[in-house]
């Protein structure tokens, strides 16, 4: 008797060529590179815990460097976030028009 593994009529999908889906790849890059990124934020913020006087424009209050980095930080993440949002559904309206004008 055999001991090799004899394919189902099933299993017709070919794991090995595409290893994102069979889970061999491990992690992507730009999770790695986020993972990094988010520890150094995270090491900077909290290695800057004196105090600092925040202006900007009608706004003045003293606060800890750390706050001011983690809302700069934030704002730049919703920033990003709403930008990319708008680029999606441009790109998606104009395929849309371009499909339509096929028609």
């Amino acid at each position: 008797m055999s001991l090799q593994h004899e394919p189902s009529p099933h299993d017709d999908r070919d794991r090995s060529a595409n290893p994102a889906r069979s889970g061999l790849s491990g992690p992507s890059l730009g999770w790695i590179l986020t993972a990094v990124v988010g520890i150094i934020i995270v090491l900077f913020v909290l290695g800057n815990g004196h105090e600092a006087e925040i202006n900007f424009l009608l706004f003045h209050w003293k606060t800890t460097v750390r706050f001011a980095i983690l809302v700069a930080v934030l704002l730049g993440v919703v920033l990003d976030r709403v930008f990319d949002y708008g680029m999606k559904r441009r790109k998606k309206r104009k395929l849309k028009e371009k499909l339509k004008d096929i028609d």
